[in-house]
């Protein structure tokens, strides 16, 4: 496997995940290889952090629980294996991933591992930024540099429009607030919440994908 297809595993994987779990960035980063799990089927992957993982707001609260693990359903379609948007599928890329990084892993215990050769520290949370900033980007690169320059792009924009989107496609406030691990409805309300449209017909098209722990296809 080259440097390059690796950089691409590893980045698309960070991102669907990023996506699917709604997660910030502290939690993706603290995600263990060893904490990995599938259900039968491979329907669902359970991610857990390391025990001395803090959410942010248990550090502001002052307390500290045990954090549950993240569990992601994967894309209920991919019965039909010909079916291209099962390249979209987070559970499906994490398998891939692993198998990958295994080649590499060297007994680093954290989930994601850098892909850069004869780095063998574990991640932190920025480097996590860095890469969901670097998969947007990626996706804009026929942009102009004045549209890329409006975008503004921030890693925590991820979990946003995570978020936004499961509200969007029928998720209940409760579940997205579960999924996302805030305490009051203000937190999404206030902070999180995006003004997103789509069109329903040959101009556009989006899903099915996991997003914020839920599967959603408009």
């Amino acid at each position: 496997m080259s440097l390059a297809t690796f950089k691409m595993v590893t980045l698309k994987t960070v991102f669907l995940l990023a996506l699917a779990s709604g997660s910030r960035r502290s939690e993706i980063s603290s995600w263990q290889h060893e904490g990995v799990k599938f259900s039968h089927g491979y329907k669902e992957a359970s991610l857990a952090p390391s025990l001395e993982f803090l959410a942010k707001n248990q550090k502001a609260s002052g307390k500290s629980s045990d954090f549950s693990p993240c569990v992601i359903p994967a894309l209920s379609k991919l019965v039909d294996r010909d079916l291209p948007d099962r390249s979209l599928c987070p559970v499906r890329a994490l398998r891939f991933y692993l198998t990958e990084s295994s080649k590499v892993r060297k007994g680093r215990k954290k989930l994601f591992i850098a892909y850069k050769p004869g780095y063998v520290k574990e991640l932190s949370p920025i480097t996590i930024s860095t890469w969901l900033k670097l998969v947007i980007k990626l996706a804009y690169e026929n942009a102009k540099p004045d549209d890329m320059k409006l975008l503004n792009i921030k890693a925590h924009q991820v979990r946003s429009i995570a978020s936004s989107w499961a509200l969007l496609g029928g998720v209940s406030l409760t579940d997205i607030m579960n999924a996302c691990h805030w305490a009051s409805h203000n937190t999404f309300t206030n902070f999180y919440l995006q003004p997103l449209a789509w069109s329903d017909g040959e101009t556009f098209s989006l899903g099915p994908f996991i997003s914020a722990k839920h599967e959603v296809d408009f």
